[in-house]
């Protein structure tokens, strides 16, 4: 007959450091989850916002080149009738 020792302390150790492990293993890929969800949020968020800024910005230049463009008509129509007082 073969009589083993059991080291109960030892294998109580072995069972809390396995645990242990499997506990961090386990918070990490929470948080890494949390994590490309947080930034998936953020990068719609920053998205979004750049995108209103893009907008804002061509509506402004937009803007500007009508501005123009009426300022540029106004200019030829007053040309045009003083050349047409002219030729009078």
């Amino acid at each position: 007959m073969i009589l083993t020792e059991f080291d109960e302390k030892g294998y109580e150790q072995t069972i809390r450091e396995e645990g242990r492990e499997e506990g961090r293993k386990e918070g990490r890929e929470e948080g890494r989850k949390e994590g490309r969800e947080e930034g998936r949020k953020e990068g719609r968020k920053e998205g979004r916002k750049e995108g209103r800024e893009e907008e804002r910005m061509n509506t402004e230049a937009e803007r500007k080149r009508a501005d123009e463009a009426e300022a540029e008509v106004k200019r030829l129509r007053e040309e045009i009738a003083r050349l047409k007082a002219s030729n009078r």
